[in-house]
């Protein structure tokens, strides 16, 4: 990705705008700054060495600056007129530039891609920020009266003139509880994010906000064979790989023989077998007794199936945690989402040292095409279909699940008084709340439970009645997340283009719209993805149930750094925001899970320690 920026004025302002283009460009201490001053009213720049053409384009009086790789490049091709058919090879930036000349009502949701950018209409002032359907690219903005201010990442823009520095108590907070701020907000008072499938236009002395992409208006096939909708799936799943890998240059995906890394991988290698193909994945070190396990067996049979795969092992070792963090945040200002115990950096040390060029991962499939057992219980139950709520009970019990699990899961819950679920979900959250570091007398602006209900953070407490609701509830919480899902993985240092096939538009509608007894069918759950892999990937992995744990525990990692981490907790203390948010008890009560044999979940290491150790290297960074 690259990283852009720039700024907006709705009144001539062209010193104003390029004191704050100057102070961002400088603040991301990138060797190489372009810098375009278009009028006086809009200057845009970006780093690296991107050409010109790549991020910025202009058609009549229109200037549109973006971070874009679109993904349906034929279908917007063809939608052109014959009078702005290109004569020669032009880049997405101009496609896109060409398509909102001819028509700008289907601007941006006729994209489908990874995309962020600003478009300015020099006639009309007309100015714009948007961004991809599922914030794949970063975009961040900050108004200063009637300028606005956008960069890729928030932290870039406190350095503008008169900027807010301050940092945002609520985001703070929902970082130890969530790891993510909320909804829009970033970790600075004054700096925002632009949320996903989002429009946001320049409205007099504020930005009007528009959402061009409601997964919930997708309607459900009716009518249509099961055979016929699985097809479909597959083609659209093939599809959206396909469409991510370039004609030239090296292909490599992050493959942890699950369902949908290893199902991607095999797409790529059944449609390119005179191309080689690359694969990495994180493996336990030789010598390893515990209790967690690699997932080489499937990676090797996936191999084995195609020669044309190779594949490189990343051995997950102990990592120094302060090392992991130090100088890393994310596009919101904000410290990592958790612990990598170093396997992304070694990951993507050994798809240099391949000269790799575009990286694949299984990203989103838990979330955006499982289908939810749960829901699909329920579902079944309250539509009378006797036969599906007994086989899936049947095949749920059958894969060790308890009988009494199920039942409470999928048929009590669901169905509880609006009274009893409502004391329910406060009961979940409260113990929820007893995992992390958060302090139980924080009391933020006030807001702060309001700001958590209406991000859909609470999400997750929640029993749905249907697979559908959950799906839509699923899509929001992601997106209104704020993207962190790709932080990690969309570092602009980076020469890899990382792209995630599953968070495509096209395919979560196709997922949407297919009825919920095909999504879990025959015994197996997943069955959308598992019907596409039973013809690229091997049957051990296509059929398989359970899933290897692949990483060494929290506790392992983090164990041998623990007087180096309590120094640091010493050092944080004399900070008042810092002591304003985090729970000293919670702290020691993590310290003692570390000297702990015994099993300890992400809840008690991670949010204990990792978050609590992130957050006072953001607000108190070693010199």
């Amino acid at each position: 990705m690259t990283f852009i920026f720039g700024a907006f004025s709705p009144t001539p302002a062209l010193a104003a705008n390029r004191r704050a283009v100057d102070a961002i460009a400088k603040s991301t201490d990138a060797a190489v700054v372009s810098i375009v001053e278009i009028d006086e009213h809009f200057i845009v720049g970006w780093t690296g060495a991107s050409l010109e053409r790549e991020v910025l384009a202009r058609s009549a009086s229109l200037h549109l600056l973006m971070d874009a790789c679109l993904y349906n490049r034929r279908d917007l091709e063809a939608s052109l007129l014959p009078s702005q058919h290109p004569l020669a090879e032009i880049t997405d930036v101009e496609l896109v530039c060409k398509l909102v000349t001819q028509d700008s009502s289907i601007f941006p949701d006729v994209l489908n891609g990874d995309f962020a950018g600003a478009l300015y209409d020099k006639t009309s002032k007309r100015f714009c920020l948007f961004r991809d359907h599922f914030g794949v690219r970063p975009l961040c903005y900050l108004l200063d009266g009637a300028s606005v201010y956008f960069a890729s990442k928030a932290k870039p823009l406190i350095a503008t003139p008169n900027a807010n520095t301050n940092f945002r108590l609520n985001s703070l907070a929902a970082y130890l509880l969530n790891g993510a701020a909320f909804e829009d907000h970033s970790f600075y008072e004054a700096v925002r994010a632009v949320r996903p499938g989002t429009v946001l236009e320049r409205c007099g002395a504020s930005l009007k906000q528009q959402r061009y992409w409601r997964p919930e208006n997708t309607r459900i096939a009716r009518g249509i064979p099961d055979a016929a909708l699985l097809e479909n799936f597959q083609d659209q799943l093939v599809q959206a790989v396909r469409s991510r890998i370039p004609a030239r240059g090296v292909i490599g995906a992050m493959v942890s023989g699950g369902l949908d890394s290893s199902t991607i991988a095999a797409i790529v290698c059944a449609g390119n077998r005179d191309r080689q193909m690359h694969a990495f994945s994180v493996a336990l070190p030789e010598g390893y007794s515990g209790p967690a396990t690699d997932e080489r067996q499937y990676i090797d049979a996936l191999a084995r199936h195609y020669p044309n795969l190779s594949v490189h092992y990343v051995v997950n070792v102990s990592r120094d945690p302060l090392a992991d963090l130090i100088g890393r945040t994310t596009f919101q200002g904000g410290p990592p989402l958790e612990v990598s115990g170093g396997s992304d950096e070694e990951i993507e040390k050994a798809a240099q040292a391949e000269d790799l060029d575009v990286m694949l991962s299984g990203l989103g499939g838990d979330l955006l095409i499982s289908g939810f057992a749960d829901s699909y219980l329920a579902e079944s139950l309250a539509n009378g279909k006797v036969g599906r709520v007994l086989g899936e009970f049947r095949r749920r019990t059958s894969s060790g699940e308890r009988v009494l699990q199920t039942l409470v899961q999928g048929v009590i819950k669901p169905f509880l008084p609006w009274s009893i679920l409502r004391l329910k979900r406060r009961m979940m959250a409260q113990d929820y709340t007893r995992h992390h570091a958060l302090r139980a007398d924080f009391p933020g602006s006030g807001d702060f439970e309001s700001e958590c209900i209406e991000s859909g953070w609470e999400a997750h407490t929640r029993t749905f009645r249907s697979v559908r609701d959950e799906e839509i509830a699923v899509i929001h919480l992601t997106t209104q997340l704020g993207g962190w899902f790709f932080d990690d993985l969309s570092d602009q240092n980076s020469k890899i283009s990382y792209r995630h096939p599953l968070f495509d538009k096209s395919l979560v509608e196709s997922c949407l719209s297919t009825p919920s007894h095909i999504k879990v069918s025959s015994g197996f759950n997943r069955m959308l993805i598992r019907s596409t892999a039973r013809d690229f990937a091997p049957k051990q992995i296509a059929d398989r149930l359970d899933k290897g744990e692949v990483f060494l525990r929290y506790n392992e990692m983090i164990r041998p750094h623990a007087t180096t981490m309590r120094l640091e907790f010493e050092r944080f203390r004399k900070n008042e925001l810092w002591n304003s948010v985090v729970d000293q008890n919670k702290i020691e009560e993590g310290f003692r899970a570390l000297d702990s044999d015994a099993r300890e979940d992400v809840s008690v290491v991670s949010l204990k320690l990792w978050r609590p150790l992130s957050l006072g290297l953001l607000l108190c960074p070693r010199t």
